[in-house]
Parts: C-alpha cells; sequence; structure tokens
C-alpha cells in the first residue's frame, strides 16, 4: 500500500515537472517570437533607410562624366538620407554606437550603383535572459542608373532587319537565336535565304544608311525588300548597325523595331548569308544599362548621341 502510494506520488512529481517543463518551452518559444517580430520590425524600417540612401546617392552618378566631387556626394547624400529614417527609435547613422552604414560607389562599370548596408544591433527583451543582449539586423540596397536609347538617328542603320528571337530550322543558326549570342564577340550570321534557314530580311524604301529616325517600340520597318545587291558594297572587316524585330518567316510584313545591333563582318556569302559576330552598340528595349558606352568607333558614339535621360532605380 505505502509503495503504491510512493509510485503514484512519483508519477504525480513526474507529471508536474513535464507539465513545468511544457510551460516554460512554451513561455520561452513566445519570448523569442516576440524578439524575432522585434526584429521583423527594426529589419524593415532599416531597409526603408537604405533604399532611400541608395537612390539619393546614385543621383550624383545620373549624368555622363561625374566628377570626383560627384562620388564624394554620392556617399556622402547616400549617409545623410539614411540618416533622415528611423530604426527602433534611432535615426539610421554612424553616430549612434550601436549603427553601421556602409556606402559602396561604383562608377567604372555599367550600370553605375550606389550600395548601401546598414547593420544595426537591437536591444532583446527576453533572449537577454540566456545572454543575448543584443540582435543584429543587416539590410542592403542597391541603386543604378542606366542610360537608355530610345531613338536612332537616321544615316545609321543598313537596311536589313534580324529577328532577335526566331531559331532557324536549318543553316548556320540551327536552332539558335540572337538573343542567345547578344554579346560582345560572339559569332553569328545574317541569313538572307532559303526560308528555312533565314533569320533576317531586307528592307523596302531604304537606300544605304538613308534609314529615317527610329524609334525603338514604337516605328516599324518594311520587310522583304529586294536589295541583295547592297552587300556588294561591303567587305569582311565593315561594320553595319542593324535594326531588330521579333518574330520569324516569312518576312513579308511591317513590324516594330525592338533594337539595334552591331555587327561586324567577316565574310559574305552572296546573296545567301553574312558571317560576323556581335558588337557594340547592342540596344535591345525594355533591358536597362545596355549598350555599354567604352571602346566604341566614332560611329558607334554618334549612334548614341541621341539618348534618353539617365535613369535611377532600386535594382536591389
Amino acid at each position: 500500500m505505502k509503495r503504491n502510494y510512493i509510485a503514484r506520488r512519483k508519477r504525480g512529481t513526474i507529471s508536474t515537472l513535464i507539465l513545468l517543463l511544457m510551460v516554460m518551452v512554451v513561455v520561452v518559444g513566445a519570448a523569442f517570437s516576440y524578439d524575432y517580430s522585434h526584429g521583423l520590425v527594426v529589419k524593415e524600417s532599416l531597409q526603408n533607410a537604405t533604399d532611400a540612401g541608395a537612390l539619393a546617392g546614385v543621383m550624383e552618378l545620373a549624368k555622363d562624366n561625374p566628377t570626383a566631387v560627384d562620388l564624394t556626394n554620392a556617399e556622402l547624400f547616400a549617409k545623410q538620407v539614411a540618416a533622415f529614417n528611423k530604426a527602433d527609435n534611432e535615426l539610421v547613422t554612424d553616430t549612434n554606437s550601436n549603427t553601421v552604414v556602409n556606402v559602396h560607389v561604383n562608377s567604372v562599370t555599367t550600370p553605375r550603383t550606389v550600395t548601401v548596408t546598414a547593420t544595426k544591433n537591437t536591444s532583446t527583451l527576453f533572449a537577454r535572459l540566456i545572454g543575448w543582449n543584443t540582435m543584429p539586423v543587416t539590410t542592403t540596397s542597391t541603386a543604378s542608373a542606366n542610360r537608355g536609347i530610345i531613338q536612332v538617328k537616321s544615316h545609321q542603320l543598313y537596311p536589313m532587319a534580324v529577328s532577335l528571337d526566331y531559331r532557324p530550322e536549318n543553316g548556320p543558326q540551327k536552332d539558335i537565336s540572337l538573343q542567345e549570342t547578344i554579346s560582345p564577340g560572339q559569332p553569328f550570321t545574317i541569313v538572307l535565304n532559303p526560308q528555312k534557314s533565314k533569320n533576317s530580311s531586307w528592307l523596302q524604301n531604304w537606300q544605304g544608311k538613308n534609314n529615317p529616325p527610329i524609334t525603338l517600340g514604337q516605328d516599324t520597318v518594311t520587310m522583304n525588300g529586294v536589295q541583295a545587291s547592297n552587300t556588294k558594297s561591303l567587305s569582311p572587316g565593315d561594320t553595319i548597325n542593324v535594326p531588330v524585330v521579333s518574330g520569324g518567316p516569312p518576312f513579308n510584313d511591317a513590324r516594330q523595331v525592338v533594337g539595334v545591333i552591331g555587327f561586324q563582318i567577316t565574310k559574305i556569302n552572296f546573296p545567301l548569308s553574312i558571317e560576323g559576330y556581335i558588337r557594340d552598340p547592342i540596344i535591345i528595349r525594355g533591358v536597362p544599362g545596355l549598350p555599354t558606352i567604352t571602346g566604341l568607333t566614332l560611329e558607334g558614339l554618334t549612334f548614341l548621341s541621341q539618348h534618353q535621360p539617365w535613369h535611377v532605380s532600386l535594382t536591389n
């Protein structure tokens, strides 16, 4: 009888301990959930600060030739604007001992960027019970400045158009579209005949480079012109600027110009195809940051002389 009482008492004690342990787990879990949720709120505020700072800084790079002063201001303004924002009721600035703000300015490669990274050690409420007095919260924002072409001046383009996305069934470009090889130095063949191999077409109403001004994504060109004799004026080593359209053959209609590519000729297979490789300028509407503006010929620079203002946007 006594042994049964002791056994029941032990079982009761164990049950109580298990219950207390479960309560502790729930309380600790709830406590950490509070600190975690608080950290997410701080992170959102911190993200707003770095977003604003990156956008403010990159504005100083949205010009043709940023100076050393512009680069200094890009970093300065990024930090100043970030500091106008609060996270965990404190301004996001290096002057706070528990906040670090770093700014990286890239003015060399395209697109030009300003990246702002902020780390804040925010206080915990319950996690400090196990020694975690603070919890680091970090956000990073990158803003970019791009220059996008919207219009091509007259006397810049050759009277043929190449499809951006069509994969010919046969021929030297079989199953390979322009958009899959559209980087400088990549080999590409402009195929004009036969039908199942062609990815391009001569244009009507143009003679030589007497193109009208072309606004990308708006103006059209009329396909299926008969100007194969123009290839007789071309030679290996020549560079031509070619309009880019969408879709495949038959090329017998009017199509919207979606871009332009530079093409350097290595071989002419009259009248079937022209072999060569892609070079600057590379301009595809809707792809910011193209073309690069270094290493162009005088013709290429002239080509780029009419462009949109610089665009500024958050990219990360």
